[in-house]
């Protein structure tokens, strides 16, 4: 278990790792955002600026609107000024520009944005998780904890069950080694008198058949054909019974040799055994029953260190979600800032588009004018030249007139002085009604046509200006047809 909690605090540190650096992670990115509406802002001035300008050539294009050439007879055609065409095309670059850059810094904006969400979303994921693992583990917490005592207690049982049966092997083993070597002196001793007896046997049997001899050689000596046969027969079952016990005993002592080895060899594995279970009851320091407890006093003090720091994390994991709440508002303002600035950024954009269709329009309206203005420059030379051509032929027409009313009694209602100076009609503020009237009967309205250098149209009797022939023979037309 012990081992367990420490995996389970290993991992849990180092998932601690990867929600610590997504935070520095978000700083970066909470930064880049920081940043990125700073350029907006920048970019936001620029536009201002842009608008500005505009106003301004608005501005010089309402004051330069009512600006024509004023052509005086004598003098040369004015020329009006307003705004160039290299200018609005600059100024067509720039918003382009500042619309390219905002497009650019927009689509930036909203990757980091796709970026910053799907990392909210693993990181919210993640935070389910650790809530998850810090519930399970504050609720199971104290339970782990009684029953890790209480296997503990029972593994404590087994292993000073497993010592006492241990010990009683061993003091069994020792008995049985004292019972063995005692049996195997008290053997020794056997086979030392067995040839001890054998020894004083054999000595007592040649002792015996010496004196036996002798005798024999003595009656021999004495008595040469008394029983020789006899002789020889108890001579020869007495060598039989001795070779009978030689054989007993050697057999016997290869017996004892045999099972001599086989107990020490018994004894040697009894011993190594022996030493092999004390060297393993030292490796597992179950030596003593007190021994035995400190080690799981030990390991309960260890266990608790282990809770405590399980705790401690378990209260840094707590702190991490309220940060993690923190960062949550933090996002949802941001979220807010980010809505109001989409909102501000299509603004501007409806703003720029409609100044470019403003932009693209004045700039028609200037090249429309200035085809105009050129337009009427060259109608109003081809009007000179003809006003040329006519002021040639006018004093010969005026000189037939003049014969012709000498010879009806009355002067032409149609006569004009040429160099009479009167205000001009296109630019009086009097009605065409005050100043074109028909003329009476009478010769006087006449005079004052020709006193005031007006054109007269010959049906409808309406009065011109003679600066505008132009207006003056378009109505004579119209009105003769």
């Amino acid at each position: 278990m012990s081992v367990d909690n420490d995996e389970v605090c290993s991992r849990l540190t180092k998932e601690n790792r990867g929600p610590k650096a997504r935070l520095k992670s978000y700083n970066a990115i909470t930064t880049f955002y920081h940043e990125t509406l700073q350029e907006v802002g920048r970019l936001s001035q620029e536009l201002a600026l842009k608008d500005g300008l505009v106003k301004e050539l608005q501005a010089r294009l309402a004051a330069y609107e009512g600006s024509t050439a004023v052509v005086s007879y004598g003098q040369e055609p004015g020329v009006s000024f307003g705004p160039s065409g290299s200018l609005v095309d600059c100024l067509l670059q720039e918003v382009g520009k500042a619309k390219k850059e905002l497009a650019d810094s927009s689509r930036t904006w909203q990757q980091e944005n796709t970026k910053l969400k799907e990392d909210l979303q693993a990181v919210q994921l993640r935070l389910r998780e650790k809530e998850r693992e810090v519930e399970q583990m504050v609720s199971s917490s104290k339970h782990e904890a009684t029953s890790e005592i209480a296997r503990l207690h029972q593994t404590l049982r087994d292993k000073e069950r497993l010592h006492a049966t241990q010990r009683l092997w061993c003091r069994s083993l020792a008995d049985e080694t004292e019972q063995l070597q005692l049996r195997l002196a008290s053997t020794a001793d056997m086979c030392q008198q067995l040839a001890q007896q054998l020894e004083e046997q054999q000595a007592k049997t040649g002792h015996r058949m010496e004196k036996e001899q002798n005798p024999a050689r003595q009656d021999a000596e004495l008595h040469q054909a008394d029983s020789p046969d006899s002789n020889m027969c108890q001579l020869q079952e007495e060598n039989r019974v001795l070779k009978q016990k030689v054989l007993y005993v050697e057999d016997l002592n290869a017996k004892w040799q045999k099972y001599d080895i086989s107990r020490e060899e018994y004894v040697k594995n009894l011993h190594q055994q022996l030493k092999d279970l004390k060297s393993r009851v030292d490796r597992t320091g179950l030596s003593a029953p007190q021994a035995n407890e400190n080690v799981l006093q030990q390991e309960i003090l260890r266990l608790n260190r282990l809770l405590e720091e399980s705790m401690k994390e378990c209260g840094r994991l707590a702190g991490f979600r309220d940060g993690l709440d923190k960062e949550r508002v933090t996002i949802q303002q941001l979220r807010g800032e980010l809505q109001t600035a989409q909102a501000a950024e299509a603004a501007a954009n409806e703003r720029v588009q409609m100044l470019e269709q403003q932009v693209l329009v004045y700039k028609d309206d200037f090249h429309s004018e200035r085809e105009d203005r050129e337009r009427a420059q060259s109608r109003i030379q081809e009007l000179e030249e003809e006003m040329a051509c006519l002021r040639l032929q006018l004093p010969r027409k005026q000189e037939h007139r003049d014969a012709a009313a000498r010879h009806h009694g009355r002067i032409s209602p149609y006569y004009l002085e040429p160099n009479v100076q009167a205000p001009f009609l296109g630019n009086s503020t009097e009605t065409p009604a005050k100043i074109s009237h028909p003329l009476q009967s009478s010769g006087s309205p006449g005079t004052e046509a020709r006193q005031q250098g007006l054109l007269q149209c010959p049906k409808c009797m309406r009065l011109f200006n003679d600066e505008v022939s132009d207006e003056c023979l378009r109505h004579i037309s119209e009105c003769c047809q």
